[in-house]
């Protein structure tokens, strides 16, 4: 009986020890994979139980940043896709909108500035140096840069 990986009709499946093939998430060796209901491996977006996630070429569940189609993207440690949310990365606060894009050269909420690499500007001028946000982040209405 076979079991664990096998390569089949230009495909990967899982066999469990009982034979039967797996589906769903599996974790193998320390990296999550997803095995769609016919068995095959994921690749690519997975759109599981209301959730986006990002499985490899090599199936594993992508963590951390991901760059495609020329858009940025980050999932979490447990491989989910950041949305509507602000996420703080090596220091760094970016914020990524409904569909999980990181934003960049642009104001959320009206009140923080994003600037070109998608970080929240903090104690700085920014938007062509019309407005100042504090060490917070926030912008201090009425602030004018002296000539």
């Amino acid at each position: 009986m076979q079991t664990g990986w096998q390569y089949k009709d230009k495909n990967w499946y899982y066999f469990k020890a009982d034979g039967a093939i797996q589906t769903g998430w599996l974790l193998e060796k320390g990296t999550w994979y997803y095995l769609n209901a016919d068995g095959t491996m994921a690749k690519g977006w997975k759109y599981v139980n209301k959730v986006w996630y990002y499985l490899q070429n090599n199936g594993a569940m992508q963590t951390g940043w991901l760059t495609e189609g020329g858009k940025r993207y980050y999932l979490n440690a447990d491989g989910k896709m950041a949305v509507n949310s602000w996420q703080k990365v090596g220091g760094k606060w970016y914020y990524m909108d409904k569909n999980g894009v990181m934003q960049k050269s642009k104001w959320i909420s009206g009140i923080y500035y994003v600037k070109d690499d998608g970080s929240m500007a903090v104690s700085e001028w920014v938007d062509q140096d019309r407005y100042y946000v504090d060490a917070n982040g926030v912008w201090v209405k009425g602030k004018t840069k002296e000539a």
